[in-house]
């Protein structure tokens, strides 16, 4: 729905003379490291520069021309996304998600941003039981993760 209505506000006529063009990111952080769903899981730096910015260095954005393109390209890079098999989940995310969808004009000035972001599967410490040493790992790592992003909210 929200790329059916980004779309449809671009091309109102109002908003013709923009050029307004929508542009696509995805990234993973998976296990502390960074990586570009869309483009080969090219390393992404994280930095924040001296105005207190956060800049993702490595990350490449792909030009989705139409609502079937945008929605194609988020699948892709979902698809790229770290799993595994759970007890709980046969097909549970490993890793955090981030998908910025940006609308920028024909001289590249930023119009609008949207941020989906999807965490990374969380179990109880009952489910995890069965699980080998690197499921064991990588939940207390998913769960230290989302405790401190807990924090960060409140």
């Amino acid at each position: 729905m929200a790329a059916r209505d980004i779309y449809a506000e671009i091309d109102r006529p109002e908003h013709r003379a923009r050029q307004l063009a929508v542009h696509l990111s995805f990234f993973e952080i998976y296990g502390g490291r960074c990586q570009d769903l869309l483009h080969g899981r090219a390393k992404v730096t994280i930095r924040e520069d001296g105005n207190g910015r956060v800049n993702r260095v490595g990350l490449g954005a792909v030009k989705c021309g139409d609502e079937n393109a945008l929605l194609s390209e988020i699948e892709r890079g979902n698809e790229a996304r770290t799993t595994h098999a759970t007890a709980i989940n046969s097909v549970s995310s490993r890793s955090h998600a981030i998908c910025d969808i940006v609308v920028k004009d024909g001289a590249g000035r930023m119009w609008g941003k949207l941020s989906l972001i999807d965490l990374a599967g969380s179990e109880r410490a009952a489910d995890t039981r069965s699980h080998n040493r690197q499921r064991r790992l990588e939940s207390a790592e998913i769960n230290k993760s989302l405790l401190a992003l807990k924090e960060c909210i409140r």
